[in-house]
């Protein structure tokens, strides 16, 4: 999957992160600058949700071509953030991926939350609740703490339950970047296997 993320040589990084220590700054700015450098000297990139959400844009459809969830669901939901217009509920642009539908119940998992305009061509549109399958994490990129920890990013060709190609494991480090922690594609072979569970 092709998204834009952020990277600086480790040993630039390393000097940023020893003079945010030294600062000792615990403003919520300062918190995150300390974790982007932290990943930034073990030699990790940084995605931003946002820009990739904006980028990717949507299919033929309006639907949008990525999704994210947490790893430790089955099922992402999309729904499109609204406002209410009269008698009617339209869109504003912003959205919520959850493992939880909040359609009809208030959700106690994190969700990721996209910012009003996000979606442009949505705004002022009514729009429909979307879910799609949860990619599963390979054995080899299992990561060690509890998955409910970690994020899931990967490209959807049609909003149903289908196994995705080349998703990204993720870990969040302020409510728009995350740290990419590896990537796989599946092989045809693969994909196939994953369809058919």
């Amino acid at each position: 999957m092709k998204v834009s993320t952020y990277s600086i040589p480790k040993n630039e990084a390393k000097e940023k992160y020893q003079e945010l220590l030294v600062l000792h700054n615990e403003s919520p700015l300062s918190k995150v600058k300390r974790r982007v450098y932290h990943a930034f000297k073990q030699g990790q990139r940084i995605l931003d949700i946002y820009t990739a959400f904006e980028q990717a844009g949507f299919n033929e459809l309006l639907q949008p071509r990525i999704a994210i969830a947490r790893a430790d669901g089955e099922t992402c939901y999309f729904e499109p953030s609204t406002r209410r217009d009269g008698n009617k509920r339209i869109s504003n642009g912003g959205a919520i991926f959850s493992i939880e539908s909040t359609q009809w119940k208030r959700t106690k998992q994190e969700p990721v939350r996209l910012p009003e305009q996000t979606f442009r061509p949505l705004v002022g549109k009514s729009a429909d609740v979307l879910s799609t399958s949860i990619p599963q994490i390979p054995p080899e990129y299992y990561p060690a703490h509890a998955l409910k920890n970690y994020y899931i990013l990967w490209e959807v060709e049609h909003w149903r339950k289908e196994p995705a190609r080349d998703p990204l494991l993720l870990r969040r480090i302020s409510k728009n970047l995350f740290v990419v922690l590896a990537e796989w594609d599946l092989s045809d072979l693969e994909w196939s296997i994953a369809r058919g569970i």
